[in-house]
C-alpha cells in the first residue's frame, strides 16, 4: 500500500488537511473517531464509502507523523506514546519518505 494512492491534501478540501482520496473524510477525524473509542469495524460500518485499506493508510500515517513528532520533539514522548497506543499496527512501515510524497502529491493537484 502506497500512502499517495490513499492519502491526499488538497487545499480547497478539508481545509488542506490530508484525507482519503475520494472523500472528505479527513486523517484527523478518524483518529477523533479512534481515540473516542471507535473501533475499525464500527467506522467503516458507519462510513461505507471507506475501506479496510483506507483507514490502514490513514492510520499508518498518523504513526509516520507521531515517528516524526516524536523524534523531533523530546518533551511530547509520552503524547506520541498514548496516541500510537490507540492506532492499529500497520502491516508494514511506512517511511516518511512516503509520506512526504503523498502529501506533495495532493499538494501538486491543487
Amino acid at each position: 500500500m502506497e500512502l499517495n494512492e490513499r492519502i491526499v491534501a488538497d487545499a480547497g478540501i478539508c481545509g488542506g488537511r490530508p484525507r482519503v482520496k475520494g472523500t472528505g473524510i479527513s486523517v484527523e477525524f478518524l483518529l477523533q473517531l479512534k481515540a473516542s473509542g471507535w473501533s475499525e469495524a464500527r467506522i467503516l460500518e458507519n462510513h461505507p464509502n471507506l475501506s479496510d485499506e483506507d483507514l490502514r493508510a490513514a492510520f499508518a500515517y498518523v504513526r509516520a507523523l507521531l515517528d516524526r513528532l516524536g523524534s523531533a520533539a523530546t518533551g511530547s514522548a509520552n503524547t506520541v506514546t498514548a496516541l500510537k497506543g490507540i492506532l492499529p499496527k500497520p502491516k508494514r512501515p511506512v517511511s516518511l519518505e512516503e509520506m512526504d510524497r503523498a502529501i506533495a502529491d495532493g499538494a501538486a493537484r491543487k
